[in-house]
């Protein structure tokens, strides 16, 4: 998988969902290109199991901490929610803990 992310020249992106994309296209290019050159299987489960990760991830990145909706991405690391127009930031949160700062004044 890592692999993949290399040989399909993954080098960054600028909205959260495009990170599960790249995981998504890494994970089938090691199942159908990298793992049959080296005799190995990989199975639908673990992809799945690791796209989960990264679906948890974006979810709890992008839930509004003032109302718990689920807001949008709007630049790099802003949200905003799309029911109480709160707005916050999150931290990169990929190998730490999430932290969400809200920018809007609470209720």
């Amino acid at each position: 998988h890592e692999l993949s992310h290399a040989l399909l020249h993954h080098k960054g992106y600028e909205r959260d969902i495009e990170l599960l994309k790249l995981e998504r296209d890494a994970w089938d290019h090691a199942k159908i290109r990298v793992a049959p050159h080296y005799d190995i299987v990989i199975d639908d489960t673990t992809i799945q199991n690791n796209l989960d990760t990264y679906r948890d991830w974006l979810h709890a990145r992008s839930t509004c901490p003032e109302c718990q909706v689920n807001g949008i991405q709007t630049k790099q690391q802003l949200y905003t929610c799309v029911s109480c127009h709160h707005l916050w930031r999150v931290n990169e949160a990929r190998i730490c803990a999430l932290r969400r700062y809200s920018l809007s004044p609470t209720k």
